[in-house]
């Protein structure tokens, strides 16, 4: 599936330089979420790199909680740095 802005939602506010965290659920997997280029379409909505998503995502038809860390935006394509799974 394809990310879908709707579910993707910034905790507080951007007023600094520190990373910005998001909060995210898709019925996408984990590895689909951290593959390069998931989060193209977030740029324009003000993802930035050292950004951090908390995500909900399904594997094997289980919810499982993925930390995201955005590592690189180059021309408009994201590139994740870590990711660490717990699953529920």
């Amino acid at each position: 599936m394809a990310l879908s802005l709707t579910a993707l939602l910034p905790l507080g506010t951007a007023n600094s330089n520190a990373p910005r965290i998001w909060s995210y659920k898709t019925p996408d997997s984990s590895a689909t979420m951290v593959a390069s280029g998931y989060f193209d379409d977030a740029v324009d909505y003000g993802i930035g790199v050292n950004d951090i998503i908390l995500a909900i995502g399904v594997t094997g038809g289980t919810e499982v909680f993925t930390t995201i860390v955005i590592d690189a935006i180059t021309a408009g394509v994201v590139t994740v740095k870590s990711t660490v799974q717990i699953l529920a």
